[in-house]
């Protein structure tokens, strides 16, 4: 957008140059900036405003002409925490009103979370498309136990080779995360070597496969 003009000023812009009628312009313009939160923000400029307000007033400014899909490439680099969590709320409102979003992230937890369905494109190329509990079921081990085992003792080559176990990663910290096929079973077996060592386990948690998973193991293959 155009950093001289002010909110109001630019989307009245977009709204010429896409064709809206002027009679409608002024109208939809309010109802964008409202819903966008930018309605104190209209007579700013957009040179003035934050990084976040303008990622915002640039996508109201794609849609005042009221597409039926909108591209959106990496709309929350560069945002905060909470910069970020207002953005996915704007984008899960805009799709539950009908839009068809096309998004294009490498936040792997954002792909998940807003999507219906996924593409992973490795080296220009898609490597699995699908929706994200699809996508999930590649990983041969549905399951992810994580745990801490203080003192920390390494036993890395023999955690490996235990039944059900598809792949182990070890922290300096202690922390153990186990992709396996059979988790219950495994922390069974995991439990009765730190009890006959005499270590002690100070964090156990036991999840479904995240999509961050699937995604290293395809880059993997």
């Amino acid at each position: 957008l155009y950093p001289e003009l002010t909110c109001y000023d630019n989307l009245n812009f977009s709204a010429e140059m896409y064709g809206v009628p002027k009679s409608e312009r002024k109208e939809r313009i309010m109802d964008l900036l409202e819903f966008f939160g930018l309605i104190d923000k209209k007579d700013e400029k957009f040179a003035n405003l934050s990084k976040g307000m303008k990622r915002r007033a640039t996508i109201a400014a794609a849609l005042v002409h009221e597409p039926k899909l909108l591209f959106l490439d990496e709309p929350t680099i560069g945002l905060d925490v909470m910069g970020k969590r207002k953005m996915w709320r704007l984008i899960e409102q805009l799709n539950k009103k009908g839009l068809t979003i096309f998004l294009t992230t490498h936040n792997i937890n954002e792909a998940s979370k807003l999507s219906h369905r996924l593409a992973i494109i490795n080296k220009g190329k898609i490597v699995a498309e699908g929706t994200p509990s699809d996508l999930k079921k590649l990983i041969p081990g549905s399951q992810v136990l994580e745990l801490k085992i203080t003192p920390f003792e390494n036993f890395n080559e023999e955690m490996a080779n235990m039944e059900g176990v598809v792949k182990v990663d070890f922290w300096k910290d202690g922390t153990v995360r186990i992709v396996a096929k059979d988790a219950v079973g495994v922390l069974q077996k995991l439990l009765k070597k730190i009890v006959e060592r005499g270590l002690s386990l100070e964090l156990l948690s036991l999840r479904g496969a995240e999509m961050e998973e699937v995604f290293i193991k395809l880059l993997e293959e």
